[in-house]
């Protein structure tokens, strides 16, 4: 809710976006991110770890948000999120949480740590097989048990490879 009112007082345009865009708002345990955007739902879903974690600020969260209803507006307007495209709409993505945290007063920490982001983050993290890696990665964090993570590991391989077959 701070996170929220943060963005509605120094961005009204964004937020106005996460009205538009975004039905609901789950904080949920899924490790592997600090949020997800579900297009099917309307929903944005962020970390819980990440959002009850002392460490993190109430603008981090803001730009949480503002990234995922970047990638709502995005949806919404026909990209996709199809493997060639996804590096250039993480960028987009992050692109509009700079320009959000340039907005705050205090914001200059916060710059820093969203450049680091994105010079971090390349093109093998997004790619089918880095999401898919992060996935696994998750489950395994969750204490999900090794069977099922072998278990989808194999299903998820099979159709990564039978998508690849697709594309040639």
């Amino acid at each position: 809710e701070r996170a929220l009112r943060l963005i509605q007082s120094y961005d009204a345009k964004r937020f106005a976006q996460i009205q538009r865009h975004i039905k609901s708002i789950f904080i949920f345990g899924d490790p592997t991110a600090h949020g997800y955007w579900h297009q099917e739902l309307q929903m944005c879903e962020l970390q819980e770890e990440f959002v009850c974690a002392e460490t993190t600020s109430v603008a981090q969260i803001a730009c949480a948000l503002v990234h995922e209803a970047t990638h709502a507006r995005l949806m919404r307007l026909g990209f996709g999120y199809d493997e060639p495209k996804r590096l250039r709409i993480e960028h987009i993505c992050l692109d509009s949480e700079r320009a959000f945290a340039r907005r705050l007063p205090d914001g200059l920490e916060l710059l820093k740590e969203i450049e680091e982001t994105k010079s971090f983050y390349g093109a093998a993290h997004f790619s089918d097989a880095g999401r898919r890696e992060a996935t696994l990665e998750g489950l395994r964090m969750l204490g999900v048990p090794k069977w099922i993570v072998w278990l989808v590991m194999k299903l998820t391989s099979d159709r990564s490879e039978t998508n690849a077959k697709k594309r040639d």
